[in-house]
């Protein structure tokens, strides 16, 4: 459900918006990764550009949206709609029906995706391919895993089994990720006996899969107060629940950082690092699954940006995020020489590919934030009942501020060399407002 539009797990046809993600997506995500692997990270300027657009765009949708419209018809005769007994209600509206976007999965998809990914990461592995072609490869088993283990926990008859599938994937990912901050008792080897265990894990899951029945999901919008969906035997899933927990997630991982900068302690812990790194390992699929459901909860018309920023972030998500370094993580970090899991070669300045893999990551937590923007926008998600625009106005007026913010520390970054050294101020202006504007959007709005 967005908004009050309802997730169900229900492309009519292969549709623009989803070819443009696919193509387009990968596209921009290999141009923009060229730029900074030669060029740096453009002085702050991709950053003040971003803001100073989506600030833009913000004030012309408020200019033209000054007059408040219906949506829903009457307050009157959305009152009484709201009024009449639920179960008396049809599940789904032919209204509600069509304006909902429909992808049929079948689970022998994800049995040929797993078992592609896994005999890929095997050829790698016997080829000795490069440390960071192995990282990338693993990560596409990560990620097919994830999916397949929620199709198993969806269309198995058996409710056990299924849901096992899933919680045994979440349980080992944290062991089975082997960069940012890993543990100290991270089991060696590269691959380690963590590796071997899930792709055994996602091998069985493929063998399952083939057996599965296809999914049918469908995002429509929720046709009164108190719809629940269940009752006709389908699942019904908020979609704001997960980019509100990728933003959660996100703060989490950003209070470490905190913590070690000079503004906390400065120093790294055990608990800190662990509690970094499970985090971590969980935001990968998180936010691959957001960058996902932005594609398809928003049609191709709504911005032509749209799919092309969605398909930049799940592919760099599901298959690039590994090459990522930062300054705070370098020294914890490990990378598998001969074998093993060896401490990252010489400085972070030095790692050139993790230092434009860390700029890219930075720019997708900003898609993302740009996203929940559009998204909100297009399928008028904070007008109420009456075409009322206040709640509107009021989130849009936070991710104003939360781009403008972004600009103009960044232009003062680069320009007069303030805030350089104060973490609080640099995670406050360019992600904090973001996360918690969109933490009390989805929850209160």
């Amino acid at each position: 459900v967005q908004g009050s539009m309802t997730f169900l797990i229900a492309m009519k046809s292969p549709s623009l918006s989803l070819l443009t993600a696919c193509t387009l997506g990968p596209l921009a995500l290999v141009i923009v990764f060229y730029i900074y692997y030669y060029y740096g990270d453009g002085d702050h300027l991709d950053v003040v550009v971003v803001g100073a657009i989506m600030s833009f765009y913000i004030m012309r949708h408020f200019c033209t949206t000054h007059q408040q419209t219906k949506a829903l018809g009457s307050c009157a005769e959305h009152t009484q709609e709201a009024s009449v007994d639920p179960e008396s209600q049809p599940l789904l509206n032919d209204e509600a029906t069509q304006r909902g976007r429909n992808i049929v999965v079948a689970g022998y998809v994800w049995s040929m995706l797993l078992a592609s990914a896994v005999a890929l990461y095997v050829v790698t592995l016997v080829l000795v391919a490069r440390a960071e072609v192995q990282e990338c490869i693993w990560q596409v088993v990560l990620a097919t895993t994830f999916c397949g283990s929620m199709h198993l926990a969806l269309s198995s008859q058996n409710q056990f089994l299924g849901k096992s599938a899933i919680i045994v994937f979440v349980c080992i990912l944290p062991f089975a990720t082997t960069d940012r901050m890993p543990f100290p008792m991270q089991p060696l080897g590269c691959p380690s006996p963590v590796n071997y265990f899930m792709m055994v894990h996602s091998l069985v899951c493929a063998a399952a899969l083939s057996f599965s029945p296809s999914i049918s999901i469908q995002l429509v919008k929720e046709p009164y107060q108190g719809w629940n969906p269940s009752r006709d035997g389908r699942v019904c899933f908020y979609f704001e629940a997960v980019p509100l927990l990728c933003a959660v997630l996100s703060i989490v991982y950003l209070s470490c950082c905190w913590k070690w900068s000079q503004a906390g302690t400065g120093q790294h812990d055990v608990l800190s690092d662990a509690v970094y790194h499970i985090t971590w390992s969980l935001m990968r699929p998180c936010y691959a699954v957001c960058f996902a459901l932005y594609l398809f909860a928003m049609h191709a018309e709504c911005c032509g940006a749209a799919p092309v920023l969605s398909g930049f972030g799940f592919f760099f998500f599901a298959v690039l995020c590994p090459l990522t370094d930062t300054s705070m993580s370098h020294a914890h970090n490990t990378i598998c020489i001969d074998g093993e899991l060896q401490p990252l070669p010489g400085l972070y300045k030095d790692n050139t590919l993790g230092a434009s893999s860390h700029h890219v990551e930075r720019a997708c937590f900003y898609f993302s934030m740009i996203l929940f923007t559009l998204n909100g926008v297009h399928h008028g998600n904070w007008i109420d009942s009456c075409g009322n625009r206040k709640v509107e106005r009021v989130v849009l007026g936070g991710m104003l501020c939360v781009f403008s913010a972004l600009a103009l520390n960044r232009f003062l970054v680069q320009n007069l060399e303030l805030f350089t050294t104060n973490f609080t101020c640099w995670a406050i202006s360019n992600y904090f407002l973001g996360y918690f504007t969109i933490i009390f959007t989805e929850i209160f709005a």
